[in-house]
């Protein structure tokens, strides 16, 4: 009877242990399924942010980057993130080249928690200059202090290179265009002489100039006009022989010179008027040279190509006008042959026009359009049958802003140009497609041509599509946005899971162990070995559970900084792990440590790890570790170096990552999860964590806190 008994309890107590591994199974796939798919999430957004072909970064309160993507490391010339990260230790003074810039943008996300489409000049690893568009945003704690800034770079350097281009090639075309208005007007060569001196002088910014004729019979070319020279410069080279160098170079073989130091030319002349550029041009027409441009800048100075090309240009241009002056015979000819001329540069000049992949508008003194070329056509989707006549209040024309509301008339580009009478610089608007109401994103810059008494003759316009770049940026706005907030959803969700799998895994853990009290030696051996194993499994799940429960509550439960002596730290630390210490026969030596501002109970933490860690992977008969912390320029950094196992180089980075294990759970114990704690531990403190290590020959672990002056960072 009551052997009866005994196989009913045992088939009952069987049906208890069946239902409850299918209950721990059934635990353990969820927790693997939800562990995918955070893995999976985690993977999808690190896509994006590594792919991105804008530079992605965030900063610390220490001026130093915490995180940069690919691109980010690529606009500033180092080959990765990590090279970026740890290379840069003052933002500031390494990157950005211009501070007044740098401190009116930190006036402007000061005041606005934000900055959109700031220009900045920064240097690069090799310190090649570049141009960013920055959009950032001020990063702030729990009590509002400031921690850094977040934000999305775009490298516009060869945008501004192109800007600059269109600058120089519009000042060219102001210069020659005074020059051919200047040579239609002039009736006399005294007159046409002092007036092309003036232009050169003033729109070049050059100190002195001089024009020369030739004399074919006597080989000498002699001073006509000259304006800002030195009586010195007048006396010593007011004529010039054919046959002298190097004026020979440009007299008789038509080349042009320039020297950043005129004594190469004139010695006797330098040492008076030291330090001085000159520039030498030949004056020709038709293939015959007929005089020379002499100019000179009494300070350091070297002519830019730009220059030289504008210089040179000036005597092609300048060469018929002499000629027609000077002989009043043949004047037919030389009309005719100025006109081919006017004829070929102006063709020449609207073909550069039209291929400039800008486009180009010219308003008239009323804001109507004049001229535009191909690209200004293509861009604002409109003929030049269309536009020319039309003015900016006409309805060909529906100008919005970055709101997409209407844009009044008086802010449109030309108006604002025409009211202000200042050059118009980096305006975005969005135009209305009249075909398809498809809003097409403009990058405008403009000037004023205004004349000798103060009035506009033209408006000139450049425009620029950048509405690829607007959606990118839009696009990008919102996957951050999408990526802050689920990677707090994830946060929320992992701390929800771990804590809500408590009470079933502590259940199954109790009836297990209860199991094992009670009927341990009344089953077969396969029946204890099957206990076991629940036990152990529901155990160890509990183990899992509360250091993912322990890691995700290190960014959101961590306690406001203070100052935190280390050396006070380090004597908790020890107290707690005397037991382990006493049993390893260890030894926990050392040097002074300093007082940082930090989470003091996170520094307990991140000091028990690393040290118990060093005491667990040790076989030497005397654990040893020494602990040290010094004091750098914007951090502390600490080290913790053992005499254990070592570490194979190869898994530097892996035994940082969450759950990560290099050895067997019989060899050694835990759940891989120590280090990971350390790391998220000193992110949170915005500094970092690495280690230097051989296999057998033990480990040293590093890690830096930045020193701060606000009292928290989450």
């Amino acid at each position: 009877m009551r052997k009866e008994s005994l196989k009913k309890e045992l088939k009952k107590q069987q049906k208890i242990i069946d239902e409850l591994t299918e209950e721990l199974i059934a635990s353990n796939k969820g927790m693997i399924a939800l562990t995918l798919e955070l893995e999976q999430t985690q993977e999808n957004y690190q896509n994006i942010f590594k792919n991105s072909i804008l530079g992605i970064y965030q900063s610390t309160g220490g001026n130093r980057y915490k995180i940069a993507n690919p691109n980010m490391a690529k606009i500033l010339g180092y080959d990765t993130p990590n090279e970026l990260i740890k290379s840069i230790y003052n933002i500031d003074s390494q990157i950005y080249g211009d501070s007044n810039n740098r401190d009116n943008f930190k006036k402007l996300i000061k005041k606005n928690g934000f900055v959109s489409d700031f220009e900045s000049k920064i240097y690069d690893k090799d310190g090649n200059k570049k141009w960013i568009l920055e959009n950032t945003r001020l990063l702030k704690n729990q009590e509002g202090q400031f921690i850094g800034y977040e934000g999305i770079v775009q490298d516009i350097t060869v945008k501004k290179k192109m800007e600059r281009k269109v600058i120089l090639f519009n000042n060219r075309l102001e210069i020659l265009n005074k020059i051919i208005k200047l040579g239609n007007d002039a009736e006399n060569l005294n007159y046409f002489s002092e007036k092309l001196v003036d232009i050169v002088l003033n729109l070049m910014n050059i100190t002195g100039g001089a024009l020369y004729l030739n004399d074919e019979e006597e080989r000498v070319a002699n001073i006509f006009y000259h304006k800002g020279l030195p009586s010195e410069f007048i006396e010593t080279v007011k004529c010039i022989s054919y046959d002298s160098m190097p004026y020979r170079i440009v007299l008789v073989e038509g080349n042009a010179i320039f020297t950043e130091n005129n004594k190469e030319f004139e010695p006797e002349l330098s040492k008076k008027w030291k330090n001085s550029a000159l520039a030498i041009i030949p004056i020709t027409t038709a293939g015959k040279i007929i005089g020379a441009l002499n100019v000179i800048n009494s300070e350091n100075h070297t002519f830019t190509k730009e220059e030289r090309t504008i210089l040179q240009a000036i005597g092609k241009e300048v060469g018929s006008v002499i000629l027609r002056l000077i002989m009043e015979e043949g004047l037919e000819i030389l009309i005719e042959k100025r006109t081919k001329e006017l004829k070929e540069s102006e063709e020449k000049y609207r073909f550069l026009l039209e291929n400039l992949p800008v486009g180009i508008v010219v308003h008239d003194a009323d804001t109507s359009v004049i001229s535009c070329n191909k690209k200004a056509e293509e861009l604002l989707e409109l003929t030049y049958d269309q536009m020319v006549g039309k003015k900016t209040i006409d309805k060909e024309w529906n100008f919005i802003k970055e709101d997409h509301t209407i844009i009044p008339q008086e802010e449109y580009p030309a108006n604002l140009i025409l009211s202000s009478k200042k050059p118009l610089k980096d305006y975005i608007g969005g135009i209305v497609s009249p075909k398809n109401d498809y809003v097409k994103w403009i990058l405008v810059n403009g000037y004023s041509n205004i004349d000798e008494k103060g009035v506009i003759k033209n408006i000139v316009t450049t425009n620029i599509d950048i509405t690829k770049l607007k959606n990118i940026e839009q696009e990008l706005k919102i996957l951050m946005e999408d990526l802050k907030r689920s990677n707090a959803e994830l946060e929320q969700f992992a701390y929800v899971a771990s804590h809500d799998l408590q009470e079933p895994l502590r259940m199954v853990a109790s009836f297990t162990q209860l199991l094992q009290r009670r009927y341990k030696d009344k089953l077969d051996n396969d029946a204890n070995d099957f206990i076991n194993y629940a036990a152990d499994g529901a155990i160890r799940m509990q183990g899992l559970i509360n250091d993912l429960l322990l890691y995700s509550r290190v960014g959101t439960r961590g306690k406001p900084f203070k100052a935190t002596d280390m050396n006070v730290i380090l004597e908790s630390v020890k107290i707690d792990l005397s037991t382990l210490i006493t049993e390893s026969n260890a030894e926990v030596t050392c040097d002074p440590l300093p007082v940082i501002i930090a989470d003091d109970s996170q520094m307990t933490q991140l000091f028990q790890n690393l040290i118990s860690n060093a005491i667990k992977f040790n076989t030497s008969e005397i654990p040893m570790v020494h602990i040290t912390g010094e004091v750098k320029e914007n951090s502390w950094e600490f080290s913790v170096k053992d005499n254990g196992i070592g570490i194979d180089s190869q898994y530097f980075d892996r035994i940082f990552i969450i759950f990560q294990r290099l050895h067997k759970k019989d060899e050694y114990g835990g759940t891989g999860i120590g280090l990971a704690v350390c790391k998220k531990i000193v992110q949170r403190h915005g500094g970092k964590i690495w280690v230097e290590s051989e296999k057998d020959k033990g480990s040293t672990f590093y890690f830096s806190i930045p020193k701060k002056k606000f009292n928290s960072y989450n």
